[in-house]
Formats: structure tokens, sequence, C-alpha cells
């Protein structure tokens, strides 16, 4: 066990190293701003997302396509590829390092350091290399759909016809369940905003304020609804929870990348709430072998926030009278009758989230 840990520690450690570089970078650019920026026709490319939004994702779509999801694709459909594997490790971390230099010129230090290097061609290279990482981002997001879909052809070919009914049966479960944890994390989000106004916390006004804006903005509304369940779900769990998984178990990854996820959001009241979120899309995650689970529960989420928090006529969904009416009542609700609720939904969300890893557990018995 001992000798187990202990050859484990040195990955466990990279992999922390760099998710805390990664977050560190990003977190940064998003306060200072992006310090160059591309030509107008990247626009295009980042679907109109934040710039620094879209800085923040290139990376994790790279990383989680080329370590996780390419090698899984292959192993399925090539035995061969084995042979293969140093060859592919080699091109993968050359992918990854030219993907890398190519972010950095969206932080100054980076900037400083590259013009040091480049001398006076840095201001001429260096838009370019950001434009070529704006450019991976939707070939990326096609191939990762692409990888899902084979490997969700092959699961469905390699399967009996007695198979196809049950796992059908499952996956119908598993959206219910989801369905289920993502209108009491709604509930919950919404009483801790509530016992952070009561007791004066810092930033619950913002998490306030940002909710009405992405209810009534449609560029804000497209970002929570496509950007934020599928960026944050791919960086948070299918990179960081994944690969601390690997090497340090399934509860370290699952606090550490839920802390990063907290932390992403980078005011205190949206912490508290993410990172209880960050645990239970990693916990979904790891049991369910997928992103895909928990990029729904995100999805749902956000949506029926945005349904909530619709009061304006001329909002991006229009008004939703029945959810503003319950979260204007969560809002007001006396704290005696806060936390309570509170407690139970919470309760609820384990039993939920605990389903995912049943389900499996039972799975591999049948096998």
């Amino acid at each position: 066990m001992k000798r187990n840990l202990l050859r484990r520690a040195p990955g466990f450690v990279l992999v922390l190293g760099l998710s805390a570089l990664w977050l560190i970078f990003v977190i940064r650019v998003w306060n200072l701003g992006c310090c160059i920026a591309p030509p107008s026709r990247a626009y295009k490319v980042i679907l109109g997302a934040d710039l620094a939004y879209a800085v923040s994702a290139g990376l994790p779509f790279m990383v989680f396509f080329l370590v996780w999801l390419l090698p899984e694709t292959l192993r399925g459909f090539f035995p061969w590829y084995r042979k293969w594997n140093g060859a592919y490790v080699c091109i993968a971390a050359l992918l990854l390092a030219a993907q890398t230099l190519c972010m950095l010129p969206a932080h100054g230090r980076c900037v400083e350091a590259l013009r040091a290097v480049l001398g006076a061609k840095a201001m001429d290279i260096m838009p370019q290399l950001l434009l070529v990482y704006f450019y991976t981002i939707e070939p990326l997001l096609a191939l990762i759909l692409l990888c899902g879909v084979l490997k969700l052809i092959r699961g469905l070919a390699g399967s009996g016809a007695g198979e196809i009914r049950p796992q059908l049966l499952q996956g119908t479960k598993r959206f219910v369940l989801v369905l289920l944890v993502a209108l009491a994390g709604c509930v919950i989000s919404v009483l801790l905003l509530n016992l952070l106004t009561a007791y004066n916390v810092l930033g619950s006004a913002l998490v306030y304020a940002m909710c009405f804006h992405n209810a009534e903005v449609r560029k804000a509304a497209w970002i929570a609804l496509f950007w934020a369940p599928v960026m944050e779900e791919i960086a948070f769990r299918g990179v960081k929870c994944r690969g601390l998984s690997k090497y340090g178990g399934r509860w370290p990854a699952i606090i550490i990348s839920a802390l990063f996820f907290g932390l992403w959001h980078r005011n205190v009241g949206q912490f508290v709430y993410t990172f209880v979120w960050g645990l239970v899309y990693g916990y979904i995650c790891l049991s369910s072998g997928t992103v895909f689970w928990g990029m729904l529960s995100h999805f749902i989420s956000n949506l029926l926030s945005i349904l909530a928090f619709s009061e304006n006529p001329a909002a991006v969904l229009g008004t939703w009278p029945g959810l503003c009416a319950l979260r204007e009542w969560l809002v007001e609700l006396p704290l005696w009758g806060a936390w309570p609720l509170l407690i139970f939904c919470a309760a609820a969300v384990v039993l939920l989230t605990a389903q995912f890893r049943q389900r499996d557990e039972e799975k591999i018995k049948l096998r």
C-alpha cells in the first residue's frame, strides 16, 4: 500500500502543480484582461465567448482530447494501438507544448519573457500564436464530440440485442437523476446565497447581479448555457478530477478539483456553492466514467437559474412567473426555515448522486 502511494505521488504532485499553474494563469488573465487582442476573425471561432473565457478553454480541451478521450477511443477500435503507445505519447506531448506556447501571449509577464527571447519580431508573432490557439477550439470540440459518438456506437454495437434495452433504461434513469440533482441544486444555491446575505458575507450581491445579467443579456446567457457547462466540466472534471484520481484516489481528486472550481469563480459568494457543486459533479464524473452527466446537470442548473431570474418580458427566455416566485420565496425564507430546507435538499442530492456509484457496481457484478 505504501509503495503504491509512493509510486503514485510524483504523478499526483505533477498533475496538481500543473492544474494550479493553469488556474493562476487564467485567473490573472480574467482579472487583468488579455494583453494582446487577436485579429477580429478569431471571434467567430470562439463563438461569442469572452476573450478570457476562450483563453481558458483551449488548453483543457487539448489535454482532455489527447490524454483521455482519443486514447480510449483508439484502444476500443484499434487493438494494435498499444504497440504505438510510445510514439503517441511523444506526439501528444509536442502538441500540448505547442498549445501551451500559443496560449502564453495572453499574459503580460509571458509577453515580456517572449519579447526577451524573440526580440523585435515578438509583437508580430505573438498575436498569430494567440490566433492559432483560438483556432484550435472549434476543431477540438468537434473531435471531442466525434470520439464521444464513436464510443457510444461501439458500446451499442458490442452489446447483444438483449443488452441494448437495459442500457437505454439505465440512461433514462440517469437522466431523471441528473434532472432531480439539478433541481435540488438550484434550491441549495439560492438558499446558500440567502444565508450568505443574512450573515453579511461579501460577494452575494455580486452573484445576484450576475444572475439577472445572464437572464437579460443574450451573450451572457449563451456563455452560461454553453461555455460554462462544456468548458468547466471538461477542465475541472474531465482533466483535473480524472487526472488526480489516477494518482491520488477518488476523494482527494474530487475535493481538490472542487476547490479549484470554487476558486475559478473568483468571489466568496460563488465560491461557497460552486465548491459544493464541484463535489457533486466530480463524484458523478468518477462514478459514471464520463463528463456527460455532470455536463448535463450543469446545463440544467444554469438554465433553471436563468429562468428563475427572468423577470423582464424582454429577457432572453422571456418571463417565468412560477420559477421567479419560487426564487423570491426562497430568498425571503427566514433563517429558521432556510437551514432545515438546505439540509433536506443536501441529503436528497447525496442520495441521488450515490445512485450513480450503485448502478455501476451492479453493472460490474452482472458482468
